[in-house]
């Protein structure tokens, strides 16, 4: 026969209490050349049959399902010894040559499989010599050797220190998180009653406004268009803003007039007359300051607005602010 595979294990699979047969798909001599592994350790064949399929493949069965949460991990397991042997001057036979040339590719398979998980030092390095290695120790290179060496207490301690303040910090992120998406939903409803309650406010705002135009009250606009529109009652104030800068004929007495400005409503002829334009407050100016500059050398005194100020010697200017 030839081999197919290029593997040497199946799995692993997780049993689950019920399930007694598990499939391998490497390529196996004889039946008796799989073994099993079971949580790592090999099992004792007697609990177990082994089917091979035509050409590769097969499946192991358990007499009894394996407990649930149990690894499994089929294994090919060939002979290393070589029982072959030809006769000078007989007939050449293919089967057994065929045979040998299969298991040698099969132990090749399991010697890759092995060593590929094995510790190796780099190539063109002497490789590693190892010590003694105890129960419980790490490795550890010390004199050039790999040796076993006891865990410290103190570190173990901190690390499990550090594991239980982590397991906190999360928990408390956790908290942190739901109390977040508590609050979220808490301003999620806030914002719904706020757009509700500004719905109402902006009713409250139009019966006010159409309350103020019944009463006679103060109505601004920003531009004489808008106030043109709105019908208001004998005498009522109102002002256009002072950024609407055009012009209109006055409904009531005719003439050109600014659109920005105050208004009263005239009923007969209706309209908005205006009356006169907006007040500006203007910045009050700086005085000024007279600069006065004395030509002579000798102290002089002079009068400034009621006050004699004695003066400084020549090329001296002062500043006093002028009178009004």
């Amino acid at each position: 026969m030839a081999v197919p595979t290029d593997n040497a294990f199946s799995g692993p699979y997780t049993a689950n209490g019920v399930t007694t047969v598990f499939p391998f798909t490497f390529t196996a001599p004889t039946a008796s050349e799989v073994a099993v592994l079971v949580d790592g350790a090999e099992a004792d064949g007697s609990l177990y049959t082994v089917a091979l399929n035509s050409g590769a493949g097969g499946s192991i069965a358990f007499y009894t399902a394996p407990a649930s949460g149990t690894v499994i991990i089929p294994v090919l397991d060939p002979l290393f010894t070589q029982d072959l042997e030809f006769e000078n001057g007989s007939a050449w036979l293919a089967e057994p040559v065929n045979e040998g040339y299969d298991r040698s590719a099969l132990r090749d398979q399991v010697l890759k499989r092995d060593i590929g998980r094995a510790l190796k030092a780099p190539i063109g390095d002497e490789g590693l010599e190892f010590g003694t290695v105890g129960e419980g120790q790490v490795l550890a290179k010390v004199d050039g050797k790999v040796r076993g060496i006891n865990n410290d207490p103190a570190f173990a301690e901190d690390a499990a220190q550090r594991a239980a303040s982590a397991l906190a910090d999360t928990l408390t992120a956790k908290g942190e998180a739901e109390d977040a998406k508590g609050g979220a939903e808490q301003a999620l409803a806030n914002a719904e009653t706020a757009a509700d309650n500004s719905s109402g406010f902006a009713d409250d705002a139009r019966e006010a406004r159409d309350a103020a135009l019944a009463t006679g009250g103060m109505l601004q606009k920003a531009t004489y268009a808008e106030l043109a529109a709105v019908v208001g009652t004998a005498g009522q104030i109102a002002s256009v803003l002072s950024s609407d800068t055009g012009t209109h004929t006055d409904p009531v007495v005719g003439g050109t007039v600014s659109n920005a400005g105050q208004y009263s409503y005239s009923v007969s002829p209706a309209g908005w007359r205006w009356r006169n334009a907006l007040e500006s407050k203007t910045p009050r100016m700086r005085r000024p300051l007279l600069r006065l500059r004395l030509l002579k050398s000798r102290r002089r005194s002079m009068s400034w607005g009621g006050q004699r100020l004695a003066c400084c010697p020549s090329s001296t200017a002062i500043f006093l602010p002028q009178p009004r």
